[in-house]
């Protein structure tokens, strides 16, 4: 199965070349952000401020996430 080319590599990172990269990468980046904004005040509404810095351990997972995609769909594949 061939895979669509979304992204190109430029030196160590990938950038998106067709509006189907530019779409993963707003998809990713916006629920990263909402998910984070999202359990930071969770943490608060249950009184627990002090857990609101474990929000933040997701955009580790959502750079994974994106990298997987943009390699998958990368020309070096």
């Amino acid at each position: 199965m061939n895979n669509e080319i979304w992204f190109k590599r430029v030196l160590w990172s990938y950038m998106p070349c067709h509006w189907k990269g530019w779409a993963v990468l707003a998809a990713v980046v916006s629920f990263g952000v909402s998910s984070i904004f999202v359990g930071t005040q969770v943490a608060k509404l249950v009184g627990r401020p002090d857990l609101a810095q474990w929000a933040f351990l997701l955009i580790f997972v959502f750079v994974g996430i994106a990298l997987h995609i943009a390699k998958r769909h990368s020309e070096d594949n």
